[in-house]
């Protein structure tokens, strides 16, 4: 039996926040990277996300795994998460 899930995400590239800093200054949302610690969405004034965190559909939370997969970052991604098709 296949399962899907259809509670993911559909995660951004990191190039859609190129030139946000143009228009919106210090407020607009970027990826940071952080070494050994995979990339950050980052909002000013509400905080950060990491960017594995928006692809781990089907792992466990408490896997030790999981948190390495997150601190992957985009390499770390399912391929269907960046590429609907």
């Amino acid at each position: 039996m296949r399962y899907y899930s259809c509670d993911s995400h559909v995660v951004e590239p990191a190039a859609v926040f190129d030139g946000f800093e143009r228009e919106f200054g210090s407020r607009a949302p970027r990826i940071e990277s952080v070494p050994d610690n995979g990339e950050f969405i980052v909002f000013p004034k509400a905080g950060r996300i990491p960017v594995g965190r928006l692809g781990i559909a089907g792992h466990r939370l408490d896997d030790p795994a999981t948190d390495a997969l997150i601190a992957r970052g985009y390499a770390g991604l399912n391929p269907g998460v960046l590429d609907p098709a």
